[in-house]
């Protein structure tokens, strides 16, 4: 089988464990049952990127709070942090669920709740309560929870997941993360990166850009270089359907696929595949995937017309949630 290459990212002042362990969400279930117990700093049990990139890295134990790479749970519940990034600010929270037998339990019919805590202020009274929203992350097979979340500062946080189905008792968990002062990706209202992304040309066929099966050909029309020159909204995916390791590319793609038509004048859409196809015996990531600072697949950018990046999505991207974004950006 063949290897996939790790996606090159940027130097960051916090550990990037995703450039070097990245996995589907099956193997980091398997992964977080097998190695649970295990110190992220030996590696065994790291978050991997499509999951949470940023183990903490507390040099004391906070108090209800388990170490790094563990959890603690009263009932069968691992926690699979998705998000790849979290940083000051407004975050699209990410997480799956499953039991210590790797099976997914994330669900319609079961109902999530987030506690945040900032561990270094007081680790004991929540920062911030959330609701999860389930989504499919591949339809019909594997489901994930989204919430928003602002963190106040950088450091050691925690969350609290209580979850369960209608009449059931809650299981709850605890897991720690590490939030960064800046993400990687460019951040909400910062500029869009002028990157020379791959087009169609005379003698180029979609196949050469794209591993995407059923490519719609507009959007490989425009670079994100000429997307920012025609000072017009467009929306930018970074998805690489054949060789995603988080297996949800394809998905996320289509989705923004099905929803181009509705904004057909008003707003461009561009596919970036991550990977140069030229040699793919040899995969290596295109040069926008280390201009944009990614350090997973698929990433999904919402640019307005003044060429800042009005929102931004991680891995799942929700038909709704997209469509509200683009309607803001279409005017």
């Amino acid at each position: 089988m063949q290897r996939r290459p790790r996606i090159a990212v940027p130097p960051s002042p916090m550990p990037v464990h995703g450039r070097s362990r990245r996995r589907s969400l099956v193997g980091l279930v398997a992964l977080l049952v097998v190695a649970g117990c295990s110190s992220a700093a030996g590696g065994a049990a790291a978050p991997t990127a499509g999951s949470a990139g940023n183990p903490a890295t507390q040099a004391t134990a906070y108090p209800g709070w388990p170490d790094p790479g563990n959890v603690t749970t009263t009932g069968n519940l691992i926690p699979i942090l998705v998000s790849s990034e979290l940083s000051v600010g407004k975050n699209r929270f990410l997480v799956g669920l499953a039991d210590a037998q790797n099976n997914l339990l994330a669900a319609p019919d079961m109902a999530v709740h987030l506690a945040f805590y900032d561990l270094a202020a007081d680790p004991s009274k929540p920062a911030s309560r959330a609701d999860g929203t389930f989504v499919w992350a591949v339809p019909n097979q594997r489901g994930l929870y989204t919430s928003d979340v602002t963190f106040s500062r950088a450091g050691d946080w925690g969350v609290e997941l209580t979850a369960g189905k209608a009449g059931a008792t809650p299981a709850t968990v605890r897991v720690t993360f590490q939030v960064r002062q800046t993400s990687q990706t460019p951040a909400i209202g910062a500029p869009a990166p002028a990157s020379d992304t791959p087009v169609l040309k005379p003698g180029v066929a979609i196949s050469q850009i794209s591993t995407d099966t059923h490519p719609d050909p507009s959007f490989y029309q425009l670079s994100v270089k000429q997307a920012l020159a025609a000072h017009k909204p467009f929306v930018l995916v970074f998805a690489t359907p054949k060789f995603c390791t988080s297996q949800v590319c394809g998905p996320t793609l289509d989705n923004v696929k099905s929803i181009a038509p509705e904004f057909a004048g008003k707003v461009n859409f561009i596919h970036v595949e991550v990977y140069d196809l030229s040699d793919t015996s040899n995969l290596k990531p295109v040069p926008a995937v280390t201009e944009w600072g990614l350090p997973s697949e698929p990433w999904v950018f919402v640019v307005d017309g003044t060429g800042k990046v009005f929102d931004k999505f991680e891995g799942v991207v929700p038909l709704e949630e997209l469509r509200v974004s683009v309607a803001a950006v279409a005017g």
